[in-house]
């Protein structure tokens, strides 16, 4: 079996859905013929920590833990070593992002790459497979790239230019961080990436570059479980992730409370739960704001175990993205592949985007701008009836139409170009 170096900074014990990717190549790539050796950080200091999510992981694949230099590193190893979700943990001061680069985990690049070498020479290794956020994973595995003649495989989860990564920068700090892009797209054997969005964005930057598009999907032994028994009592509409300024939940509170204003009989039986850690937005208060504390109950940060059975125990799920930036509208949330699997109506709160034609193409709900308050009150209303009714839609969990949004399968198909570009 080959072996494929893996270079993920968020990788387990850390939580939240930036890990899942990685995660999840990891668990099955094995099945395809690559067995990955992982190279990834030691403890940071981080608001969501998953260790169960380690129990996934075959015997099979290696986890390499490296030091770091980076401040999440350096706050762990001398400040709080708290792994809940009440860890402050925020993108840092503008002067801090502009003086590292290409990011914050800059540190940790000579660490991954010294690690890279000592596992090369010992390890029947035949590609470097780097997956961003952060940048710094793809310049460590363009350096090993370049050390070692081995091709690289760069993962984009997320746009690198021209978004939330190039905030703090200035123009020469913008045209910086484009070069080095450019070197990536210049020097990779293959480009992956989670939508058609960023791909466009890619292939414009660096026409011809060879570029696949590779979904984030769900775990289907994530959803193994049968679903529980309904509440007839009660309507459940749970959202599962974290809320920041670009995930904001206040649009669905402003709905509620509109809700509760003009038919207290429908709005009394709604009961949200908010399942996620809350990271730069005042949770609690916003629910105080509007009167919503008898109707929404933020359950913090869960493991993914956790969130999956939120999603499997509610009637209705939410989505958020209040953000109108090219960035939030061309990637669509990992969370939405697995709400599609959960089988429950979602109400997707967005713009028009890549989340949303995603609901609007499988028939999975209702897909509503963040400014459409009363459209929202009014579909809340409607399925509140319709679930006193008996009447309110449920679909297949894990139904054979989402295929192609399986780990498994997207394991496959990273295998295969991991077999093109080994052989060239």
């Amino acid at each position: 079996m080959s072996s494929v170096l893996m270079l993920a900074y968020y990788f387990p014990p850390m939580g939240l859905g930036g890990v899942q990717r990685a995660l999840k190549f990891a668990r099955y790539l094995p099945e395809y013929g690559w067995r990955p050796v992982v190279i990834t950080v030691k403890n940071v200091r981080y608001y969501g920590y998953d260790p169960s999510l380690l129990d996934e992981l075959p015997e099979t694949v290696c986890v390499e833990r490296t030091e770091s230099l980076d401040p999440l590193r350096l706050a762990y190893l001398i400040g709080n070593k708290s792994h809940s979700d009440k860890a402050k943990v925020t993108a840092g001061p503008a002067w801090l992002r502009r003086i590292c680069f290409p990011d914050y985990q800059a540190g940790w690049i000579p660490f991954a790459v010294a690690r890279g070498l000592r596992v090369i020479s010992r390890e029947p290794v035949e590609a470097i497979f780097s997956t961003f956020p952060p940048a710094s994973a793809h310049w460590a595995g363009h350096l090993l790239h370049r050390l070692t003649g081995l091709p690289h495989i760069a993962d984009f989860r997320d746009a690198w230019t021209g978004g939330e990564f190039e905030r703090f920068r200035g123009d020469a700090g913008r045209h910086l961080t484009e070069r080095l892009q450019k070197t990536i797209l210049d020097t990779a054997a293959c480009i992956t990436a989670v939508s058609e969005g960023i791909g466009t964005q890619l292939l414009t930057a660096r026409p011809g570059s060879v570029v696949r598009i590779l979904p984030n999907g769900f775990d289907p032994a994530d959803f193994a479980t049968p679903a529980p028994t309904p509440h007839p009592d009660r309507f459940v509409l749970t959202c599962c992730g974290a809320f920041n300024t670009a995930r904001n939940p206040e649009p669905l509170l402003r709905a509620l409370r509109r809700l509760w204003d003009r038919n207290p009989a429908a709005a009394s039986r709604v009961e949200v739960r908010l399942a996620g850690a809350a990271v730069g937005i005042d949770l609690a208060g916003i629910i105080r704001s509007y009167r919503l504390e008898k109707t929404l109950f933020p359950l913090g940060y869960l493991t993914h175990r956790e969130a999956v059975t939120q999603m499997l125990e509610a009637d209705a799920l939410a989505l958020f993205i209040t953000s109108d930036t090219a960035e939030a509208m061309d990637v669509p949330t990992g969370k939405i592949y697995e709400y599609l699997a959960a089988g429950k109506p979602v109400l997707c709160i967005a713009p028009d985007g890549a989340a949303s034609r995603l609901i609007t193409a499988y028939g999975r709900g209702t897909t509503l701008s963040p400014d459409r308050i009363d459209d929202m009150a009014n579909t809340l209303e409607t399925w509140v009836a319709q679930h006193i009714q008996g009447m309110f839609p449920v679909f297949p969990v894990n139904t054979p139409s989402l295929a192609s949004f399986t780990r498994p399968f997207l394991a496959e198909q990273l295998a295969r170009v991991l077999d093109t570009a080994a052989i060239h």
